[in-house]
């Protein structure tokens, strides 16, 4: 599938150690095409009143179907980082305690807690794609925690299924126009005046020849009005700058020609 039009007419608008678990289910039941329920996994260990934990709430698409198997798949590459040991969500939560207790186990006097909290959840689900948000948010030690968001975008017009990648949405070589709408409107979003620079301003912005160039991201969601680009910690920023903002993103709204 190729979304030619977007190329002209799109606009960007802006210790001892208790482990327990339990899986919770929510049901919803979507409006468009697909039926679905949310599942939730938790894990916990308490040591000295802390408590580490995980939890993994994620979309469980009712069918059963090569495209119900392919989300599912998808959805568990990212979360368990493709790791094929991890053969389920529930062995990946089961393992991230036994990382923690493993570790109490050499370093008796460490105080701090961990957590992990994934959300996966989706965001457009009609006829021509169903579009997904994984999040995660968690600490397991050093200076600060760690964040991110990853998109996938399914294709729901294929035979087989098929992630929707960059290159489907927009054609060759339109990046670097893309660059360059996005990047007054970006400015405008994080209220960088034009005087001001954005390495300047702490952003990361060099190419190789070191000339300051803004770069879109390839982590982008497709939804009903149009596209959302999602900046990750570091990707664009340091973990400063994210804090700060909260969140980096832009967002291109569909536009008939």
């Amino acid at each position: 599938m190729k979304f030619q039009t977007l190329l002209i007419i799109v606009f960007i608008i802006a210790a001892s150690c208790n482990r327990s678990g339990k899986e919770i289910t929510e049901v919803y039941q979507a409006q468009d095409t697909l039926s679905y329920q949310y599942k939730k996994i938790y894990r916990f260990a308490v040591k000295n009143n802390d408590t580490t934990y995980i939890s993994i709430s994620y979309p469980e698409i009712s069918e059963k179907s090569v495209f119900a198997d392919s989300v599912k798949n998808n959805i568990e590459k990212l979360i368990t980082s493709n790791d094929k040991r991890i053969l389920s969500l529930e062995a990946y939560a089961d393992s991230f305690i036994k990382s923690y207790t493993d570790f109490l186990a050499d370093f008796d006097d460490y105080t701090q807690f961990w957590y992990q909290e994934i959300d996966v959840q989706i965001k457009t689900n009609t006829t021509n794609h169903l579009s997904i948000e994984t999040s995660s948010d968690g600490f397991t030690g050093g200076a600060h925690g760690n964040s991110i968001v990853i998109y996938s975008n399914f294709d729901m017009k294929t035979a087989k299924p098929k992630l929707v990648t960059f290159e489907d949405v927009f054609e060759h070589n339109s990046k670097a126009q893309l660059n360059k709408i996005a990047e007054p409107i970006f400015r405008n979003e994080q209220q960088i005046p034009d005087l001001i620079s954005l390495d300047e301003a702490s952003y990361f912005v060099f190419d190789e020849s070191k000339i300051e160039k803004f770069e879109i991201t390839n982590n982008f969601l497709l939804e009903r009005e149009g596209i959302r680009f999602f900046f990750n910690d570091y990707e664009i920023a340091p973990h400063v700058v994210l804090v700060h903002h909260n969140y980096l993103f832009l967002t291109i709204n569909y536009m008939e020609s």
